[in-house]
């Protein structure tokens, strides 16, 4: 059996290779749009951090390419980093206002498990 590993840009893999605290990432599954061309595709974004976003899509980009995603007058920028056959993630541009994104969804922005962890604060699921 083949596993297909995840396509990386050079960036990425630099990055990879001298690794750095990854920030930390809030659940979002949110209905966006994401450019194509001269249309907009429907996409779900599944989470986001100050750095980043990662989009589960039925067609991905290439590693390398810019995207432009709008959710509710908010447009992301940034690049591909990473592709899986329904996933990728990318790399923004400018850092995200998490709190003004998700505000517009009525979403609280909530701590990481990592987070909580750090902090010396247990975490289980029935305690939400």
């Amino acid at each position: 059996m083949r596993f297909n590993r995840p396509s990386l840009s050079k960036a990425h893999r630099n990055l990879m290779a001298h690794p750095t605290e990854r920030a930390p990432r809030q659940m979002a599954m949110l209905k966006v749009k994401i450019a194509d061309g001269d249309r907009w595709i429907d996409v779900t974004l599944a989470n986001i951090s100050p750095t980043g976003f990662m989009v589960r899509a039925t067609v991905v980009p290439p590693v390398g390419d810019t995207v432009h995603i709008q959710h509710r007058g908010t447009m992301l920028k940034g690049e591909v980093v990473w592709v899986t056959r329904t996933r990728f993630g990318v790399q923004s541009f400018g850092k995200i206002n998490l709190s003004e994104l998700l505000a517009k969804v009525a979403i609280d922005v909530k701590p990481s498990l990592s987070t909580s962890r750090q902090q010396g604060k247990w975490w289980h699921w029935r305690n939400r």
